[in-house]
Parts: C-alpha cells; structure tokens; sequence
C-alpha cells in the first residue's frame, strides 16, 4: 500500500533481486512506453524502472541523479534531473528512425535509433532483463506504478494527461467511436484553449473564444463544464479528422439553444473548405423550415438538405437535448432526439461525405451560421449505432458504461455485461 497514492497499490522492489519478467514482449517503431516510478535514490549507479532485453533497447530508469531513457539506441540516453523518494513519469515515444524522452510530461530531447528489428526476447520491470537465465542486474530499489505500452505514437496532450495522475483512466465508450470531445467530463485542459478528443487523437482548439469565458461551470452535471458558444464567430477546429464518402456514421451530440432565432442554421458540426464537398449539421430556425428543426446538409455539386421536423418551442431555450444523425453509407439518414426517432429519408448522398479539410464544431464551414449556446459530449463513429446504444448515449451527457449493468447490441439480443476495466489493458481498438 503506497501512502503517497492516498491508500493505493504499487510494486515495490528491494533493489537486490526483485523483478518481474514479461517474455516475448518488444518494442516497435511507433509504439510508446509510459512508466511512473519512484527510486529510493537517484544518485547512484544505473537502476531499471523498466528494460528491455538485447538490441534493440529500450530502457526507463534513473543514474546519477537523472532520468537514463534509451529507445532503439545503442549508445546514447536522454537524462534530465530525478529527485529521489518522489514518483515521477517516464516516457518514450518511438518512430522508425529515433526516439524522445519525457519526464514528468516534458520533452528533454531526441536521439537517433538505430532500429527495431531483431529482439523479441521480452523485457523486465524492475531490472536489466539480460539475455541469459538468471543473469538480470541493474535492480531497482523503490517502487513501480501504471506500466503501458501504446500501439502508437501519444502526442503532448495525452503526455500530459499520463503524467499528471497514476493510474489515470482514459474513459470508455463500448461502441469505439472515432472522435469524442466531451467538456463535461473535465479531464486534463479543461479551461485552456485545447479540446481533447477523449477517443484517439482528433484534439481540437477553441478559435476566437476566451477560455475562461467560454468553460463554464455547468450544475446540470454537479460544477463540472460545458463549452458555451456566442453565436457569431466561436468554433472550435479540429485539423485531423475527416469523413470519406460511402462510409456508414452516426453523429451524437448535446446541444444547448441560447438564441430564439426563427431564420438562421445554427451548425454544431461541419467540416469542407474547399471544392464541392462540405457538409454540416445544425440546429434552429432555418429557411427550410419554419420550425425549430435537426438537419444535415450536404454541398455538393447536386446541393440537398435532409430535414427533420421536430418542432422546439421557446420553452426548450436553455435545456439540453440529446441529438443523433446517421446516415448508413448509401442512402438512408435518420435523425433522433432524446433517443426517440424523429424521421428517417432516403436519398444518394454517399459522395458528398468526403473531405479531407478540417472539422469544425460550432460553425459551418466557411465561418458563417454559428451556433449560439453549449455543446458537450459530441461523439462521432464510422457505423450506425444500433438504437440501444443510442438511447445509452441519450441517458446522461458523458455517459460510460459504469452507469449502467448491461448493454444489448443489435448483433447480440442477450445483455452484454460490460468490464470497463478492459479498456486500460489494451489500446489502439484491441478490446475483449
């Protein structure tokens, strides 16, 4: 029982002879190992928090008052300054041709590799894992905690995230969506100008907002956030996603409405910038309909819009709504609010989903139709969801699979019980 993790666990080794031996396990270019570790003293000879075995190498460990990081590299390290008795984060992010250490979250430079190929002779935590039997040196004395390794490259955001907590949790969402931003859940940047996709690594950043303006302090769900949005020229952009034409997706978000406005598309998503293909969803008034409506908008060479007529009066000014579109990579649209199926149209629009330019949230694509009022919780998947899944979605801004006991999928009529846990042992869509 570790103290200074408020009652949790860690391993702890003795520094003569303690080790766990992982066989068959090798790094790879791209792939990424995070370590949080605590020696009982820095400042002596070379001590593995994590190893290894043979070329190529792959070392997390503390030498001589510093950090002693290696990756692929035969001769060299990366060190930066480890203070003893304290837990601190180690990382090594790989690529084919070298490596960058991070301690505690910040990058202390990069080193050449001299490649991946060759070992796969499993690795050590706790010792230099040597290639012969019983031949393991280098102990460590101290105490061990959250060992992962990530089937690609984490970038700064998630650096961050790992570094800040042991054992932090990456929240689960059992249907595997592509994207998922969702302010209410307040992890890590929550108040910068940084949105973090909670789903892979789609980061979006707040343009022409004011952070500490624009999170706000949301009692719906007991003082955590929501992003709010002015109605002018608020969005958010996110410069690494894209939907390509043909394929099947379901798009699921809260919204907000602040503005009464009779005669204007209020887009909470879009994307397109260029060419023909561009489409967006909205929500408001529009010139389609003289009603309060849910859309998806296609332009096109041959422009159309899908409309569903769901009628908002002006007692829905101010309260959350749980909004769904799909669309099945043909020709069928369906549109949902509050899980309840407010119409479905067929028509050929596979092609105009397809764009290579950025996503925007909370405005069309080319700056105009802003959305005035709070998005949250917008998730964005490469299939149609099956309506339990949708009507999870609509239970609870956030939600994840703690809340509830079981799960029924369209592919399976019995419950699914469902371990969150899963999630912290695989990565990269590797569930059980």
């Amino acid at each position: 029982t570790d103290l200074d993790g408020h009652g949790e666990k860690a391993y702890d080794f003795d520094g003569t002879g303690d080790y766990v031996d992982i066989p068959d396990f090798r790094p790879q270019a791209g792939y990424s190992f995070t370590i949080h570790a605590k020696f009982d003293d820095t400042t002596g000879a070379l001590e593995m928090a994590y190893a290894q075995r043979h070329v190529p190498r792959m070392y997390l460990g503390a030498s001589g008052g510093n950090s002693f990081i290696r990756g692929g590299d035969d001769t060299g390290n990366l060190s930066a300054s480890l203070s003893s008795g304290e837990f601190h984060s180690l990382i090594c992010v790989t690529d084919s041709s070298s490596y960058e250490g991070f301690v505690d979250g910040t990058s202390i430079g990069t080193r050449t590799s001299i490649g991946w190929s060759g070992s796969n002779e499993g690795c050590a935590i706790g010792a230099y894992n040597s290639t012969s039997p019983d031949a393991q040196s280098n102990f460590m004395a101290g105490q061990v905690d959250d060992v992962m390794r990530f089937k690609r490259a984490l970038g700064q955001a998630e650096i961050n995230w790992i570094s800040s907590e042991r054992g932090i949790v990456r929240p689960y969402d059992p249907y595997n969506p592509v994207a998922w931003w969702c302010p209410s859940l307040d992890f890590p940047n929550a108040g910068t100008d940084y949105l973090m996709d909670l789903a892979r690594t789609n980061h979006g950043t707040l343009t022409n907002m004011v952070a500490a303006d624009d999170w706000v302090i949301d009692t719906e769900r007991g003082g955590t956030r929501k992003i709010t949005l002015d109605g002018s020229n608020d969005y958010i952009s996110i410069s690494d996603l894209s939907m390509e034409g043909g394929v099947p997706f379901t798009i699921s978000f809260w919204a907000n409405l602040d503005s009464e406005d009779q005669n204007a598309l209020q887009y909470v998503v879009s994307a397109g910038a260029s060419g023909n293909h561009k489409w967006g969803v909205w929500v408001g008034g529009s010139w389609v309909t003289s009603t309060r409506s849910i859309g998806l908008y296609e332009f096109n060479t041959n422009t159309g819009t899908y409309t569903a007529n769901d009628t908002f009066s002006s007692a829905d000014r101010g309260k959350w709504m749980h909004l769904v579109v799909t669309f099945d990579g043909t020709s069928e649209v369906a549109f949902y609010r509050d899980a309840g199926l407010i119409t479905n149209q067929t028509s050929d629009i596979a092609a105009s989903f397809l764009s290579t330019d950025s996503l925007r949230i909370g405005i069309r694509h080319d700056n105009i139709h802003a959305f005035p009022g709070g998005v949250d919780d917008l998730r964005i998947y490469d299939k149609v969801l099956p309506i339990e899944a949708i009507k999870n979605l609509a239970s609870k801004r956030g939600w994840t699979p703690e809340e509830t006991t079981t799960i029924t999928t369209a592919s399976d009529a019995a419950a699914t019980t469902i371990f969150p846990f899963w999630a912290i042992m695989n990565d990269n869509n590797s569930f059980g």
